[in-house]
């Protein structure tokens, strides 16, 4: 679950901003039918971001130098 900014994923459970009554029956509908959202998101990637970082600023300085 996650608030709705408008570059949600597909599958993504989403909330509208301050409306308690809406995630309330989010949480809800996600307790419920756990198993279906989850099989409903991609593939979960385990990327190594710091990995990624480094390679780019490396990659930036060689250019700069």
């Amino acid at each position: 679950m996650a608030s709705e900014n408008g570059r949600r994923g597909a599958g993504v459970v989403t909330l509208s901003g301050t409306n308690v009554a809406d995630m309330v029956a989010k949480f809800r509908y996600v307790t419920k039918y756990y198993l279906e959202v989850k099989c409903g998101l991609p593939p979960e990637t385990r990327d190594d971001n710091m990995a990624k970082m480094a390679d780019w600023l490396l990659q930036n300085h060689r250019a700069v130098v």
